[in-house]
C-alpha cells in the first residue's frame, strides 16, 4: 500500500513534465560526449561536452566543481552502457571570470585530454560559430527526461542520448519570456536561450551539452528552471567566447 502511494506521488510530480525529445541516432551528433567522474570502479555521467579538436572539448564551467574522483570522457556512443572511446582528462580549464554558479556569465570550460580521440563516423568535431544564428536548432544530452522527484533524488540520467528540436530566441525575447516566469537579470550578450512548443529543453545532467545547428555548436547548456516547465533553457553563447577558446589553445601549445 505504501509503495503504491509513493508511486502515485512520484507520477503526480513527474507527469506534468513532457519527455524532452527522442533517442538520438548513432552518428547523428558525433561531437557530443559524456563527461564522467571515475571513482574506483564507478563511472558516472556528470555533464555533456562537445569535441572541438581531437584533444580538446568544451563544456560548462559549472561541471568542474566538487567532483568525487577523476574526470573522463566517453565519446562515440548514444547509450552510456556501450563501448566507445574513453579518455582521461588532463586539464579542466574554467573561464577565469566565471563565478561558479549555473546561469552566470562565462559558464564555459575547456577540457584537455591525455590522448587524442580517433576521428571517425561516431566521433567528430563540431564547427565553431562565426556569429550567433537564429531559427531552429537541436539540443542533445544525457540529462534527466522529466525531472520527477525519484529521478532527481537518484540522479537517474538517461542512458540514451536524447535530442529535441528547439527555437533559438534573441536576447530581448529571452529576457521577456524569463520575466514572465519571475526570472530577471539572467540574460546578457554572452547568452542565448531556446524554447519549444512541447517545452522541450535542458534538464539536470545536461549542463555542458550543446545547442547545435547543422553541426555548428552555438551554445553550451548552462541554466534551466525545472524540466519541460515552459521556462526557456539558457545557454552560454559560444561565439562571444571564440577568442577565449583560441587563447586556451595557444597558451597550451595547440596550433589552429
Amino acid at each position: 500500500m505504501q509503495f503504491h502511494i509513493f508511486l502515485l506521488i512520484y507520477l503526480a510530480l513527474s507527469v506534468s513534465a513532457i519527455s524532452r525529445g527522442r533517442n538520438a541516432q548513432q552518428e547523428e551528433f558525433p561531437y557530443v560526449c559524456s563527461l564522467q567522474t571515475s571513482f574506483l570502479v564507478l563511472k558516472s555521467h556528470r555533464c555533456g561536452a562537445v569535441v572541438l579538436h581531437p584533444e580538446w572539448l568544451v563544456t560548462a564551467g559549472q561541471c568542474g566543481g566538487n567532483a568525487l574522483g577523476d574526470f573522463e570522457v566517453l565519446c562515440g556512443v548514444t547509450n552510456l552502457g556501450s563501448e566507445g572511446q574513453r579518455r582521461k582528462v588532463d586539464k579542466f580549464i574554467v573561464h577565469k571570470d566565471f563565478a561558479g554558479k549555473a546561469g552566470q556569465r562565462n559558464d564555459i570550460a575547456m577540457i584537455k585530454l591525455t590522448e587524442p580521440l580517433v576521428l571517425d563516423k561516431s566521433v567528430n568535431i563540431a564547427k565553431m560559430p562565426v556569429l550567433t544564428l537564429s531559427g531552429s536548432a537541436f539540443v542533445a544530452g544525457w540529462g534527466e527526461k522529466s525531472g520527477g522527484l525519484l529521478e532527481t533524488l537518484l540522479n537517474m540520467f538517461s542512458q540514451d542520448l536524447q535530442a529535441a528540436q528547439v527555437t533559438m530566441r534573441d536576447q530581448f525575447t529571452c529576457a521577456q519570456l524569463l520575466k514572465e516566469h519571475g526570472v530577471e537579470g539572467l540574460m546578457d550578450e554572452t547568452k542565448i536561450c531556446s524554447t519549444a512548443p512541447e517545452n522541450s529543453g535542458i534538464c539536470s545532467g545536461d549542463a555542458g551539452s550543446p545547442l547545435v545547428q547543422q553541426g555548428v555548436v552555438l551554445g553550451i547548456a548552462s541554466w534551466h528552471s525545472g524540466c519541460a516547465s515552459g521556462v526557456p533553457s539558457v545557454f552560454t553563447s559560444v561565439a562571444p567566447h571564440s577568442l577565449w577558446i583560441k587563447n586556451v589553445y595557444n597558451s597550451n601549445g595547440e596550433r589552429q
